[in-house]
């Protein structure tokens, strides 16, 4: 890669080419609408705008200008490319995504702009105002961690920031995102060490900074003058926090060394602050067997401040070591997630297993949640990151990033992604909804014999959603799913047996279909298997084992199941539920809750029913946590 320095004759047909061979997205400026001017800069100005393109793929983008347009500035714009894709990867720096112009036709010479991810947030500075009194002692870590990471992002890629500060930096949905581009520049030859020291003073600073709420020296309706200046350039440098970690002082202190050789690395500034948030976690240490014949010592050590050979060689191995372990468990992942997808398996019987995944290999979640923001190298790495924010596992839920990741990985050709981003368009949720799209995805799936694409596109016929009812091509497509094993599928063909009113009623298939959706513990075909056993459908009525299926799938969530629970037996149901939730079942723990919340089969008792959320709350169920929010308020 060439530097600032390189002379680059044409800097324009460079960036042409760059596009021509698909290495810089070009995003076509009459797909942009809703242009709105949010920040201006000696550079240029910021805008962010609505970027809708003929695929309906619609977001807010954050367009770069520069207020000069020469040679000069095209150098400076391929130096920011070459920066921003080198440190893209990370969740801590804003994205750069392409670059347009307003200039379209072919004859006329391009002005271009940066297209970036827009960050609707609010500066570091002004977020620590708004918030400073709510946060707890984990909440100020998880900023410096997330600060101290992304700094060490662009350190690892050989670039330095020159220019970290509070009100450059953006908390973006609780996500720190450095910003500011413009003042990047590349590390080079011996100048490195003072560079990289810089950053890591004004890390220092805003380690501080973070613990206090407020900005170093600042007294409200005073400005800084002279003198004060004067005073930190010769050591002056703001007191402790009272209540603050001394470890975690210690490592600000040593971050605004006067010194810049004194000064740690950024690297050893993340490990110290790993070491602070997570005391006794021993799966980010190095155990005493690996390192029992290596004896360091400081004359050992190169002028630039290297490690020794052997001591760097045995870190390089056992960091390649635990890389590979990570790529197994997300491999490993990503195939049990996709297997029961094509079972047909639902979202939270997945998530059950995913978590049992988690305990019986001993996986610390944040550990795979933070070695995925930084490994975004494979399509499965993309995927699982997006399934993690997509159904909130480590991460809180978020749309937007899951329909981003999903959407990366299918530019990669990741099956699992492409279903994902179909289910976003077939529901509309956070995109603008594409029923037609949407059966595109799956009809590519279903076509590469994959069963939850079938069953889908079976689903999409039999209902006339995105394509022209055809009931017998959705019967076709339904047995090609169920043969190769979708749950989903069996039920959907069970009912289609059940009405005969396509296809002629058949009483034992239906039964027969049913018991294989139950058996894939699919909650609707344990349900209807219940019916059958309640009013002989293909059986003999046997009520017991209807009312005992129709717990099972209660106990899954399943509403009709729920429903048919209480409609035969109100007060077994009772006597069930309050067994089941001393044993520890969650689910029963969260239906107990609400008969004692609303008075159903017992007295009224709401301190029961916040005992009974907080008993299954504990056990990370999603229902019991928003109900026992919910009722502690009222109360």
């Amino acid at each position: 890669m060439r530097t600032k320095n390189d002379n680059i004759n044409n800097p324009n047909e460079w960036i042409e080419n760059a596009i021509s061979k698909k290495l810089i997205e070009y995003y076509e400026y009459k797909y942009f609408n809703d242009i709105k001017e949010i920040g201006t800069g000696s550079f240029g100005k910021v805008y962010r705008a609505n970027w809708k393109n003929p695929e309906k793929y619609e977001k807010y983008l954050a367009i770069k200008s520069f207020l000069k347009f020469n040679k000069a500035t095209d150098n400076e714009i391929i130096e920011m490319l070459k920066l921003q894709s080198e440190a893209d990867f990370h969740d801590s720096v804003i994205h750069f995504y392409g670059v347009t112009s307003e200039n379209d036709q072919n004859n006329l010479p391009k002005n271009y702009s940066l297209v970036m991810e827009y960050a609707d947030g609010e500066t570091l500075r002004e977020y620590l105002r708004k918030n400073f009194d709510k946060f707890t002692c984990d909440d100020k870590l998880s900023l410096a961690y997330q600060l101290v990471c992304a700094v060490s992002c662009l350190h690892n890629e050989g670039i330095v920031h020159s220019d970290l500060h509070s009100n450059n930096i953006l908390v973006h949905q609780n996500i720190v995102k450095l910003a500011d581009f413009g003042l990047l520049k590349r590390l080079i030859e011996r100048k490195y060490k003072l560079n990289k020291m810089s950053d890591v003073y004004s890390v220092g600073v805003l380690l501080w900074e973070i613990s206090s709420g407020r900005l170093p020296f600042y007294t409200e309706g005073e400005q800084y003058d002279i003198s004060l200046i004067y005073e930190i350039i010769q050591g002056l440098r703001e007191k402790p926090i009272p209540d603050t970690s001394i470890t975690y002082v210690k490592l600000y202190t040593d971050c605004w060394n006067e010194e810049p050789d004194n000064r740690p690395t950024i690297c050893k500034v993340v490990n110290r602050l790993n070491d602070i948030i997570f005391p006794n976690d021993e799966t980010t240490k190095i155990d005493d067997d690996d390192l029992v014949n290596i004896n360091i010592d400081k004359s050992e050590f190169s002028s630039a401040g290297g490690l020794d050979k052997k001591v760097t060689n045995k870190i390089y191995e056992i960091t390649e070591y635990l890389n590979d372990q990570f790529l197994k468990y997300v491999d490993e992942l990503v195939n049990l997630i996709c297997k029961e997808i094509n079972e047909g398996k639902e979202l939270g019987v997945t998530k059950e297993h995913i978590f049992d995944y988690f305990k019986n290999h001993n996986i610390n979640l944040q550990e795979i949640y933070d070695w995925l923001l930084h490994n975004q190298n494979n399509t499965n790495s993309i995927f699982l990151l997006g399934y993690l924010y997509y159904r909130g596992i480590g991460a809180i839920k978020n749309d937007w990033k899951a329909f981003n990741l999903f959407f990366d990985a299918l530019k990669k050709d990741h099956i699992l992604a492409r279903y994902h981003v179909g289910l976003y368009y077939e529901s509309g949720n956070k995109i603008v909804k594409d029923e037609k799209l949407a059966f595109e995805f799956y009809e590519n799936i279903a076509n590469k014999n994959h069963a939850a694409g079938e069953y889908k596109i079976g689903y999409f016929y039999e209902k006339g959603i995105g394509t022209k009812k055809d009931t017998n091509l959705a019967i076709c497509w339904y047995e090609k799913a169920a043969n190769n094993g979708n749950s989903r599928a069996l039920y959907s063909l069970a009912f289609m047996y059940k009405e005969g009113k396509v296809i002629e009623k058949d009483n034992i298939k239906t039964f027969d279909l049913f018991k294989k959706s139950a058996e894939g513990k699919y909650s609707n075909g344990i349900n209807m298997l219940g019916c059958c056993y309640e009013v002989g459908i293909g059986m003999t009525i046997n009520r017991k084992i209807a009312f005992k299926l129709y717990k099972t799938a209660a106990d899954l969530g399943n509403t009709y199941g729920i429903n048919n629970l209480v409609r035969i037996d109100k007060y077994k149901a009772l006597e069930l539920y309050q067994k089941a939730a001393k044993l520890g079942n969650n689910k029963a723990q969260v239906n107990l809750a609400r008969k004692y919340e609303i008075g159903e089969g017992l007295a009224k008792d709401i301190n029961q029913a916040i005992y009974w959320y907080e008993k299954s709350a504990k056990q990370e169920n999603l229902n019991a946590q928003m109900k026992l929010m919910r009722l502690k308020e009222l109360v």
